[in-house]
């Protein structure tokens, strides 16, 4: 497991401790999911019974904790585990595997784009300079040669400038009267 897949996979505390048995990492060795925290309990009562009276025996059992998936033992106080504590817990994993080389190394990233981002590319194999005019022009074949595309160039000048000369007037020619009449 890489260290970016601790972060993101382990959510929870199985997952944790099971991360723990699979690396050799002793951070939750006192931890125990419900079911073993039962057992333990269940062998102590025998002692604390013999230990005290029924009173001591009913303050003890009163003062545990219950309702939670994993518990933890310091010194003989036992703790519920939630969701704080996991984090807590999480991190401590995390700089002990950090410390220790647990995780496996980081796999490179792909560089190759991929398909979907190649698929509106497709039929652009080369890079191909195309002219403005044949950009343009419906007509210009896109592998026209220079002197081809400067022959054309001229003729579209030339039609050009005749339609823009023959749409010159004088200005003597027209009067305002002369274009609101019609």
């Amino acid at each position: 497991m890489t260290r970016q897949d601790f972060i993101e996979e382990v959510s929870n505390f199985s997952e944790l401790i099971d991360f723990c048995a699979e690396t050799g990492c002793s951070e939750l060795e006192e931890v125990y999911d419900e079911y073993t925290y039962y057992e333990i309990i269940n062998e102590d009562i025998v002692q604390w019974a013999r230990d005290g009276d029924w009173k001591s025996l009913y303050n003890i059992l009163d003062s545990l904790p219950d309702g939670y998936d994993y518990y933890t033992c310091e010194y003989g106080e036992w703790t519920g585990l939630g969701w704080d504590e996991f984090h807590d817990y999480k991190e401590n994993v995390l700089l002990w595997a950090d410390r220790n080389e647990a995780f496996d190394e980081e796999e490179e990233p792909e560089t190759e784009p991929e398909e979907d981002e190649c698929e509106e590319y497709e039929g652009f194999a080369e890079e191909e300079e195309i002219s403005l005019l044949d950009m343009m022009c419906d007509e210009a074949p896109a592998h026209e040669t220079e002197s081809k595309e400067e022959e054309k160039l001229e003729e579209y000048e030339v039609e050009w400038n005749a339609d823009v000369q023959e749409l010159e007037w004088d200005e003597e020619d027209f009067s305002v009267e002369d274009i609101l009449e019609g």
